[in-house]
């Protein structure tokens, strides 16, 4: 081999597989944080392409499908690492050589601008966008959602409002179970929880995947003090018999009804795991149990749960720490309450969770302690009834 063979450029070697198999294998690389690796096989694609002759590569073509996706996913990668001059100059490539879609390059460019803190411009820049192409609904919705995020509910308000006649003419259920889903929002943000159930209602008959956050609706119902709401959407149709009784007794108990309360965490408690395979028992059961006074068969019931299965969920640990708080074992309360809040799938625990623990514990010195790792707002934390 001649030393014109070895020192050629990697960008001149042929490309092993096709263009898609590689533009995959750089989304994987991306995914696991190889962004090296991944930048230099899409520099490789990239420079390929760019280098044959315009008419192979016309818009639509699968060439220039492959150079698209090439340089969105530089972008991509070079913002997530910092290095944002170079991002700024391939969003705006792509939005000359993709006219047909060039918002959709813009509004990327300015959400990751927010992304990185600069929100105040970010957002007067969608709202532009928004109001130069207003019979697009992807941009209301995307400055509707960044000043949500902001906390300014009159802009989103007013913007949601600007989409609203653009909705009743989407085809697309996913897109339009976004729309339905920002309002449920801001809905349950200004307190209008009669609206955003029903914009709950809305968005899962859009989506049924969305489903599988019913039980965070009705927490968050439970949490906003709207136990009739909560009430309304347990049902049958939405939720399994046990999870409807898990809350019932719960508003029951809440509400002051001891014997109903305590007659439906009895029921849940018999009942046959076999009866239900898509739902394990033991959370709903070993929490009920907390609420009967029987901390001890609690713990001891997850504990042969995660002997079994050899894993110890979020759910497991809080319910372990609620058990081991009740019998005053504060090492161990702690330690569960650690492995509950250090995950990164799992929500901060809130002032809902809290009621349980500041209700069925009764060291005061503990529950004292306990209280870091909930996210509480003092006004607005529920007390023991």
């Amino acid at each position: 081999m001649s030393n014109t063979d070895r020192n050629t450029s990697s960008l001149e070697r042929p490309i092993p597989g096709s263009y898609d198999e590689r533009l995959a294998e750089a989304r994987r690389l991306r995914n696991h944080g190889a962004y090296d690796e991944a930048l230099a096989i899409l520099e490789r694609i990239s420079a390929r392409l760019l280098r044959l002759p315009e008419r192979r590569r016309a818009p639509g073509s699968e060439l220039w499908v492959n150079l698209i996706a090439a340089t969105a996913l530089m972008a991509d990668i070079k913002a997530t690492t910092g290095h944002v001059d170079e991002a700024e100059s391939l969003w705006a490539q792509l939005e000359e050589w993709d006219r047909r879609r060039w918002t959709s390059w813009r509004r990327l460019r300015l959400i990751r601008q927010i992304e990185r803190g600069e929100v105040d411009e970010g957002i007067r820049q969608l709202h532009e966008l928004a109001e130069e192409n207003p019979d697009d609904i992807h941009n209301w919705l995307a400055a509707a959602e960044a000043a949500m995020e902001a906390g300014r509910y009159d802009s989103t308000e007013a913007w949601l409002q600007r989409a609203r006649p653009l909705y009743a003419a989407v085809e697309d259920d996913e897109l339009a179970a976004s729309y339905v889903l920002l309002r449920y929002r801001l809905n349950s943000k200004l307190g209008r929880w009669r609206e955003a159930l029903d914009d709950w209602y809305g968005a899962m008959g859009l989506n049924e995947e969305l489903e599988q956050f019913a039980e965070m609706t009705v927490r968050e119902l439970l949490a906003a003090e709207q136990y009739d709401l909560a009430l309304e959407l347990l049902t049958d149709e939405v939720f399994l018999p046990p999870v409807v009784q898990y809350y019932q007794a719960w508003i029951a108990r809440h509400r002051g009804d001891q014997v109903r309360a305590r007659h439906l965490w009895r029921q849940l408690i018999e009942t046959e795991q076999d009866a239900y395979e898509a739902l394990n028992l033991v959370q709903l059961k070993a929490l009920s149990l907390c609420w009967l006074g029987r901390p001890a068969e609690a713990v001891a019931m997850i504990l042969q749960e995660v002997e079994l299965t050899g894993e110890l969920q979020s759910i497991d640990a809080l319910a372990l720490a609620l058990g081991w708080g009740m019998m005053g074992k504060a090492t161990e309360a702690r330690a569960n309450l650690s492995s509950a809040v250090g995950r990164a799938d799992v929500q901060p625990l809130s002032a809902l969770e809290w009621y349980d623990f500041d209700t069925l514990i009764r060291d005061e010195a503990l529950k004292t302690e306990l209280r870091k790792y909930f996210v509480l707002n003092d006004e607005n934390v529920a007390t023991s009834v």
